[in-house]
């Protein structure tokens, strides 16, 4: 920590992307935009692209050597699987050097005017020894209509890496492992750590809201794709599957879903002007056509 003022690093993941992230139609670009502006240090780890040495500066992801710090390659297979999810996590998280570390995923976008309050309460509780923030995902779920959707304790201590990983929960065998544990043992087969989730005692909410651009741009042919292999991944976790079989079914699950979401909502969401978006995503907001989620939730 430099003069008091604690380094931020944030790794993301780009793994299951096929050839580029533009195919599966993410907003990456405009992500890492607003973590460049934020963070001291970026780091990617990514797969799906079948050679390594592509990343940097070369096609499919032309530009990211301006955007980030380092670039890590892991393999990943189209059809993922949470082991594969927290592995990826896990990388990205030994590799960043920061007094704080942020997982953060390619469809999150930091607001502009709220980069300088974060930074004050990660500094402030910093120095009050706190070992994970949260911040309140703020799903977007489409170009007027956004709510507080979770907390997610995804801003660990630098210095505590080695004791809170991404692993197996051995109190809660039901959930993915997308979230950090305290660190107890290690799972020789599936080659990530076992241990306990982290209690609510132990984690200070920022009271910042993140927001998630999940499904915005996509069209319905590529969300049919993408909540097929989810479905694919819950099944193999030893969930019921119950995002279908086929592409269509898949779709018409994350409609039923959504359109749910929003019903409930209705009292409690935010209603979104273009200027409340991030500036990072406000082009392609404007860009939006109705064949896109993010246009009017297919209504």
């Amino acid at each position: 920590m430099n003069n008091m003022t604690p380094k931020i690093s944030i790794f993301v993941t780009l793994g299951n992307i096929g050839n580029t992230p533009d195919e599966w139609q993410y907003a990456w670009r405009e992500a890492l935009k607003s973590y460049r502006d934020f963070a001291d240090e970026i780091v990617v780890v990514y797969g799906g692209i079948e050679k390594e040495d592509d990343i940097l500066g070369k096609s499919p992801l032309t530009g990211l050597d301006t955007l980030v710090d380092q670039a890590i390659y892991l393999p990943w297979k189209y059809d993922f699987s949470w082991e594969t999810i927290a592995q990826h996590f896990n990388a990205g998280l030994e590799a960043c050097t920061g007094d704080w570390i942020m997982k953060m995923d390619i469809d999150y976008v930091i607001h502009e005017r709220d980069m300088a309050e974060l930074k004050a309460r990660l500094e402030a509780y910093y120095k009050e020894k706190w070992w994970v923030c949260s911040f309140m995902k703020y799903t977007v779920l489409n170009q007027h209509k956004a709510y507080q959707k979770v907390h997610l304790p995804f801003i660990i201590r630098g210095d505590k890496k080695e004791l809170i990983k991404f692993g197996i929960p051995e109190d809660d065998k039901t959930s993915a492992w997308g979230y950090p544990i305290m660190v107890n043992g290690f799972d020789e087969k599936r080659g990530l750590p076992t241990g306990t989730t982290i209690p609510e005692s132990m984690v200070r909410s920022t009271g910042i809201d993140i927001f998630n651009y999940d499904n915005t741009f996509r069209d319905k042919e590529t969300t049919g794709k993408h909540f097929l292999r989810f479905s694919n991944a819950r099944e193999k976790a030893g969930f019921p599957r119950e995002w279908g079989s086929t592409e269509e079914e898949a779709l018409q699950k994350f409609i039923d879903m959504m359109w749910s979401r929003i019903k409930k909502t209705s009292g409690s969401y935010k209603p979104l002007l273009l200027e409340s978006h991030p500036k990072y995503v406000r082009d392609r907001i404007k860009s939006l056509t109705p064949d896109l989620y993010g246009y009017n939730s297919w209504k």
